[in-house]
């Protein structure tokens, strides 16, 4: 079920996953939490930012640095209330 909590709680897991290197944990965590947040907040919403950064810095932390790019900067478009980039 999406719900605003398991999108908090996710996050925290995944956060706990990245701190002991378990980035492949991590990942499924964020990607849940981008999920919810993408269906349940509106763009732009600060828990919503805090998981996209989160995602991006595990990101490069994998050695995967076009992706974490494209996550932060869609962190920057959702946080500067313009329409996706192009």
């Amino acid at each position: 079920p999406n719900n605003p909590r398991i999108s908090l709680y996710s996050g925290a897991l995944a956060q706990a996953c990245l701190a002991q290197g378990k980035h492949t944990e991590a990942k499924e965590f964020y990607e849940r939490c981008v999920k919810i947040d993408d269906q349940l907040l509106i763009p732009g919403h600060p828990v919503q930012l805090q998981h996209l950064y989160g995602y991006a810095n595990l990101l490069h932390k994998m050695g995967r640095p076009e992706e974490a790019q494209r996550v932060e900067e869609r962190a920057r478009v959702l946080r500067s209330g313009k329409k996706r980039p192009i």
